[in-house]
């Protein structure tokens, strides 16, 4: 052992003897000439492991050679101390250390060992990444926003300072704003020095007090605009102004209220002119109100009166504008009367260059421009109101309110236009009512008397109904005695005849008594008998027919291709016998009582049976068909036809076509036409 190591073994000693190193709060270790270990606390154990006794390049780096930059290599090589921030992996993750490392000299100062210390600063390193993390969020956030920026930072002479911008503020402002850095806030912004903003800001940056202002209106060389400003402290002495051009959003916020007050004007002229029902009084409602609103030179309003224009009203800004008369116009002349023509407004800003200006009277009171507005109702054009301005004036940019006001305006006239021509027509109208009036009256006084003489109608059908019933009931006993007591008489003639035949009577009297019992009195008792049954056809008809009116209808749906089948198949010997066919079309549904209608088409089959035409096979066709809300049937055959002046008179009670040639009573057709108008409908032959 030489004197060097008796030496490093002697400090050692001593520092663990005292325990000096073990109480420094970072790790301590030493190494010999050679890099190796020879000492470590407690602290640096912790921080790396024990490793003493092993070259500290292979114990901490995994080399084989010593580290470059070694801050103990260095304290070596030139005797001075060395500090360098290193990272190693731990049982806690990366971690970061602060190394320094010192010579230790012997009593001749020769440099026998290194003592390095180690300080953990991971928490600090961590800090320090996290705040340059922050301060590049920060600066990114303030170069990406929309907001302009302007950063100032107080100086101990209460200066206050622009600092810096993003690049949002140059495009606001439309300048380079680092020509401002450096500068007061009252040399980069001359105009502001007179208001409260730089004292706003000294206090955002010195107290942190902020402040926000929806506008500042700046002008001064290149900018101009109006802004919104929000002026907060970034960290005490200094502060951040963020700032946006809202010069657009007042220009529309203006625009935007003089509209409205616009809409409120245009409410209470509305109000004015449709209250008035008299016309004079709307014409000037309008006249009054469209000055107040666009404030014109010169005013006219015309109404319409077939070709021309006559003028209603007018007014006038100033004397110097007044016209000394203003005449009728001409549709299709001049401004106005296209206007009303081509039924759409006209404007023109120079109407001395316009060739659609006819009327010299407006060049010759000073206007320069002009607008024609029509008058509207629906499609037409009643009239035309004729703005004019003694400027250069663009009319043509308030189309849309200058026709919604000539719009309004055309609802008031209408109204009193409408309101005069009913004052025109008033006395007409009253008497038109008292006409009216009479004649209701008559109506009235007819429907009154016509529902009298239904009612008694009814009454006299129910009384005639009873009489009919009444009548053939009670003439069919004397008619069955007569019809009796005829046959008990031919059975007496009879007997009488054979008692003749054998009496012993003289030639004479039996021819006489032949000629009376066998000729005069039969031909009496067949005159009785055809009488009898001829008159209890009639009584049967009668009977039928006073047995309708009481007859209780059953309306219900009916089928009527199924019914005329089953009428045509009950008739079908008859129909084959007389070589008749029969066709049936399709036939809509009816509503009806069933009985009843099929009472009326047996008794329009029959009839046509019975008069068929002996020269030709009978053919009978059956068809139908809806009209509206109504069944319409029809049932046509190539009989004999019926005469003209017969078709009249073939629904009346006993009427018959051809009585000598088709037996019957004549009430079939008459029974078919009451059943029909039963059921409210109609019968009838072409």
């Amino acid at each position: 052992m030489n004197d060097r190591d008796n030496t490093l073994k002697t400090i050692l000693n001593k520092i663990e003897d005292q325990g000096i190193l073990e109480a420094i709060g970072d790790g301590i270790s030493i190494q010999d000439r050679n890099y190796k270990v020879i000492y470590q606390n407690q602290i640096h154990k912790n921080f790396v492991g024990e490793h003493i006794g092993e070259y500290c390049y292979k114990a901490y780096e995994k080399r084989e050679n010593v580290c470059d930059g070694c801050p103990v290599a260095r304290a070596f090589q030139d005797g001075k101390t060395h500090t360098e921030q290193r990272s190693a992996p731990t049982e806690q993750g990366l971690s970061y250390f602060e190394i320094t490392a010192s010579p230790l000299r012997d009593i001749k100062g020769q440099i026998i060992a290194g003592i390095e210390s180690a300080r953990d600063i991971t928490n600090n390193k961590k800090a320090e990444e996290a705040l340059m993390e922050s301060e590049a969020k920060f600066r990114n956030v303030v170069e990406s926003s929309p907001m302009g920026m302007h950063m100032y930072k107080m100086e101990s002479d209460d200066r206050l300072v622009f600092t810096g911008s993003n690049h949002a503020a140059d495009q606001i402002l439309g300048v380079d704003n680092s020509q401002f850095i450096g500068k007061t806030i009252e040399e980069a912004f001359p105009p502001l020095a007179a208001t409260e903003v730089p004292e706003r800001y000294r206090r955002a940056a010195k107290q942190g007090e902020s402040w926000f202002t929806e506008q500042i209106t700046y002008e001064h060389e290149q900018i101009a605009g109006a802004y919104l400003v929000h002026a907060f402290q970034a960290e005490p002495g200094k502060m951040v102004a963020m700032f946006l051009d809202i010069t657009e959003k007042k220009k529309a916020e203006n625009e935007l209220k003089a509209r409205a007050e616009e809409i409120n004007a245009l409410n209470e002229l509305i109000q004015k002119v449709s209250s008035n029902l008299d016309l004079d009084k709307t014409v000037n409602e309008a006249l009054d109100g469209l000055v107040s609103l666009i404030n014109p030179d010169t005013v006219f309003l015309f109404l319409r009166d077939g070709d021309s224009l006559i003028p209603k009203g007018y007014r006038f800004s100033s004397e110097k504008y007044m016209q000394k008369e203003i005449k009728r116009h001409k549709i299709g002349k001049c401004m106005c009367g296209l206007a009303v023509t081509e039924g759409k407004p006209i404007f023109s800003r120079d109407i001395f260059s316009d060739l659609r200006c006819t009327w010299d009277e407006c060049k010759n009171a000073g206007m320069n421009s002009f607008a024609a507005l029509p008058l509207k109702r629906g499609d037409s054009v009643i009239g035309v109101l004729g703005v004019g301005a003694a400027l250069h004036v663009n009319f043509e940019e308030r189309a849309s309110f200058l026709e919604t006001l000539a719009g309004e305006i055309s609802i008031g006239l209408q109204n009193a236009l409408l309101f005069e021509e009913a004052k025109h027509h008033s006395e007409e109208i009253e008497s038109a009512n008292k006409e009216l009036h009479k004649e209701i009256g008559v109506r009235v006084k007819a429907e009154k008397e016509q529902r009298r003489l239904t009612e008694e109608l009814i009454i006299k059908n129910k009384e005639l109904e009873q009489v009919l019933y009444v009548t053939s009931h009670d003439l069919r006993s004397p008619l069955v005695n007569v019809e009796g007591y005829g046959r008990e008489l031919e059975y007496s003639l009879k007997d009488l005849m054979t008692s003749v035949d054998h009496a012993d009577v003289p030639t004479s009297i039996t021819d006489k008594i032949n000629s009376i019992v066998k000729e005069d009195i039969p031909e009496s008792l067949h005159y009785i008998r055809t009488s009898v049954s001829k008159m209890d056809i009639l009584l049967k008809g009668i009977l039928s027919l006073s047995r309708l009116g009481r007859y209780e209808l059953t309306i219900a749906e009916i089928d009527m291709n199924s019914m005329m089948s089953d009428i045509v198949d009950s008739n079908r010997f008859k129909l084959n016998e007389l070589n008749i066919k029969t066709d049936i079309s399709g036939l809509p549904y009816c509503k009806g009582d069933s009985s009843q209608i099929n009472q009326v088409f047996s008794n329009l089959l029959d009839n046509a049976v019975k008069y068929t035409d002996p020269e030709r096979p009978g053919v009978i066709h059956i068809s139908g068909y809806t009209d509206k809300d109504q069944s319409v049937y029809c049932m046509a055959d190539n009989g004999i036809g019926i005469a003209a002046d017969h078709q009249d008179k073939i629904f009346e009670i006993f009427h018959q076509l051809a009585p000598n040639r088709v037996k019957g009573e004549g009430m079939g057709l008459t029974i078919a036409h009451r059943i029909i108008e039963r059921h409210n409908g109609k019968i009838w032959v072409e």
